[in-house]
């Protein structure tokens, strides 16, 4: 991952602000901001670029995912202190500062465990669990065949879910087949446009344009 980084846009390219990527994660803003701040003995521990103008997007792909990834592993009840430990130290044993936006580091809840040549192993001791440890990291992060992250999957519905992919619409949420921005979709249905002419006039399905519709308020914080 590391010698792609300088010009990679999962990795240069700023696509959310704090505020955004709090919003795909359902936690703090506050929270996410302090991820990125550089400490007195700590490095930020996710990642961020400079902004083109004041307010505008910080957070490229990678640490979209580092947000996510950190959001579920907290959520588990990993305190930070030992997050951070066991993160700084993947950093140095892979020689990869991005160690967090991969399918490294899960939890059941209970322990923490580390991926290693495709098992899983106690962070403390080495023993693999005796139940599948399950990652709701892989149910929302698009990898390449590297296990590095290309997009973050948003789901609506059962059905439908929306792409943040850096390639596309400047990273704002997209439909996976057809790459119509849901902002766009969204700005129609606000003009007075019924959700079937919508979906004709984007080529997008009904349940597409009534999910949008139905989560039109999260959704309008990324237009």
């Amino acid at each position: 991952m590391g010698a792609t980084a300088v010009r990679d846009v999962r990795f240069t390219s700023a696509i959310c602000t704090p505020g955004e990527a709090a919003a795909l994660a359902a936690m703090p803003t506050g929270t996410v901001r302090s991820w990125m701040r550089t400490g007195p003995r700590n490095a930020p521990i996710v990642h961020s670029v400079k902004a083109a103008r004041t307010g505008w997007p910080t957070l490229p792909l990678v640490g979209v995912v580092e947000t996510w990834s950190l959001r579920t592993l907290r959520r588990s009840g990993v305190p930070m202190q030992k997050l951070r430990k066991v993160a700084e130290s993947l950093q140095n044993e892979y020689g990869d500062p991005y160690v967090l936006a991969r399918p490294v580091l899960f939890t059941d809840g209970i322990d923490l465990y580390r991926r290693d040549r495709g098992h899983l192993f106690r962070v403390e001791d080495g023993q693999q669990p005796i139940e599948e440890v399950i990652a709701e990291y892989l149910s929302r992060v698009d990898l390449d065949l590297d296990d590095d992250p290309t997009a973050f999957r948003v789901p609506l519905t059962d059905e439908v879910s929306l792409l943040i992919d850096p390639r596309f619409n400047a990273g704002r949420p997209s439909f996976p087949k057809s790459r119509v921005a849901a902002f766009a979709v969204l700005g129609s249905l606000e003009a007075g446009e019924s959700v079937k002419s919508v979906a004709e006039d984007f080529g997008v399905t009904v349940e597409e344009v009534s999910a949008v519709n139905e989560h039109s308020q999260w959704i309008s914080r990324f237009a």
